[in-house]
């Protein structure tokens, strides 16, 4: 059986990867973060050789400890000017 008449027969053997970032492969359809390797092709085409499968992206987008010290300091800046703020109209009161 050839390739057609076995995906005509619902044969299929695919691997995908999601990747965190764009993704780079040596062999398959890459789009985006997403390679897709057509393994039923691969094995059966003409010049057919064992080949490694390698697949690389970037690690994706990490979340910076510094925005969160920027986050928790911002935070802690307006609790300070909203007690200040609280403690001088008690002083206004009296």
């Amino acid at each position: 059986m050839n390739e057609e008449s076995l995906k005509k027969n619902g044969v299929e053997m695919k691997l995908v990867f999601n990747m965190p970032d764009k993704a780079k492969s040596n062999i398959g359809e890459v789009k985006g973060n997403k390679v897709t390797v057509d393994l039923l092709h691969e094995i059966l085409k003409n010049d057919a050789q064992a080949e490694n499968i390698v697949v690389s992206s970037k690690t994706g987008k990490t979340f910076d400890a510094k925005i969160l010290f920027l986050i928790i300091g911002g935070i802690a800046l307006i609790i300070a000017i909203i007690l200040y703020a609280l403690k001088k109209t008690k002083k206004e009161k009296h």
